[in-house]
């Protein structure tokens, strides 16, 4: 099984949480390596040329998530990532992020975690679809190992350095965070005892901004969603437009042909115009391919953070209950659990601050790619028309 691909191969086949250790250290406090990223780009006017010179600044980057490759075939098949890091290679598949973003998730009851891309069902080994995949896995793991509190974690040295055997140990390793723990317990007996006696009466919100964010975030996460898919649908449209229009630009070329020696001008015309179509739809496919990575791939990025902060949300709900249960038992935990509840609202506070800043500052980016795209889009069809009506204009019978 082939694709077309770059880089895509194809072959058979305790919280408390730990001290960072020397190698954990090593491997995330110095970048890995260097990626150019631009810092600002003009804005295309009438009066500027097509060509826009864009500064470029080089950012460091903490790891790289590369070469994806087939195996098997069929129900069997799957994708490995080749994951870098400094000092660090290591293959990985979709499975291994998902069992770091999971324990990250029981671990981390205070932090917004990084979303892992949900599974794909149709085509999911297209090229497009393995390259969607592995860009947002390598912003997961370099969100992980950018944050202060998860690259701590005691789960993400073994994925970043352990061999393949040594990660499946790791998998199969149970993780209980005796704070989650405690929190199914409790609730379990309060509402055993609370469906008994009747007494124990819901937990209600002590703070309206909590009720204003989970508002916020479910709605966002619906309209994300919408948008995201409604922008598949779109660019797929648009790639089926000028598939259409590169079958047009043959026939066109074929009448070119015809009219060779029997009316030669207009033959000119004709040839021009093919190679004009064939023109127009590869400029059009590069910038439905950078819509799809700037605009379409951020989408489905978000759609999945938005949920990841429905998540933190509900963690420090579930608290609330546990110290609101407490209080109705006159518990001797209540001070621990108020002060808890204090922690995490502050922190939660702050995660959802950060997220927004992030969403703000990463949206912009994705709107001006493609904004700049399309004007390029646009810019180099117009002057390829241009080529075509200065024929046409030249021409005198």
């Amino acid at each position: 099984m082939s694709f077309s691909c770059k880089g895509f191969q194809s072959r058979k086949e305790n919280y408390p949480m730990e001290e960072v250790t020397e190698e954990q250290a090593a491997l995330l406090s110095v970048p890995y390596g260097e990626e150019t990223a631009p810092v600002q780009t003009a804005t295309p006017t009438p009066e500027t040329q097509p060509e826009v010179p864009v500064k470029k600044a080089k950012k460091k980057v903490p790891c790289k998530v590369v070469k994806p490759v087939l195996h098997g075939e069929g129900m069997n098949a799957f994708v490995t990532y080749q994951v870098e890091t400094k000092g660090h290679t290591v293959v990985r598949r979709f499975s291994d992020f998902l069992w770091l973003n999971e324990r990250l998730n029981e671990e981390f009851l205070d932090v917004l975690i990084p979303p892992v891309p949900g599974k794909v069902i149709i085509n999911r080994f297209s090229a497009e679809v393995v390259e969607m995949r592995r860009h947002l896995l390598e912003k997961f793991l370099r969100r992980v190992m950018l944050h202060p509190k998860l690259k701590t974690s005691q789960f993400l040295t073994p994925f970043l350095t352990a061999s393949e055997v040594e990660m499946a140990k790791h998998r199969g390793t149970k993780f209980v965070n005796p704070k989650a723990e405690e929190k199914s317990i409790f609730a379990a007996a309060g509402s055993f005892w609370g469906g008994l006696t009747g007494k124990i009466e819901p937990a209600q919100e002590t703070d309206p901004y909590f009720d204003e964010q989970k508002a916020y975030v479910v709605g966002l996460q619906s309209q994300l969603s919408l948008l995201q898919t409604l922008t598949e649908d779109r660019l797929t449209n648009r790639k089926e437009i000028f598939q259409m229009i590169d079958t047009i630009s043959l026939s066109v070329g074929s009448i070119g042909g015809i009219e060779v020696s029997h009316d030669p001008v207009l033959a000119g015309f004709w040839k021009t115009l093919a190679r004009i179509l064939k023109a127009i739809s590869t400029i059009q496919k590069e910038a439905i391919k950078s819509e799809t990575e700037a605009l379409e791939h951020t989408l489905r990025d978000y759609v999945g953070v938005a949920e990841s902060a429905q998540k933190l949300l509900q963690n420090r709900f579930a608290l609330l209950e546990r110290l609101h249960t407490a209080k109705q038992k006159k518990g001797s935990n209540v001070d621990e659990l108020t002060k808890d509840l204090q922690e995490t609202t502050k922190n939660v506070k702050e995660e959802l601050g950060n997220f927004k800043e992030r969403k703000t500052r990463e949206m912009k980016d994705a709107l001006q790619g493609v904004v700049n795209a399309n004007i390029e889009q646009q810019q180099k069809s117009v002057a390829l028309w241009k080529e075509l009506l200065s024929e046409l204009e030249d021409y005198s019978d």
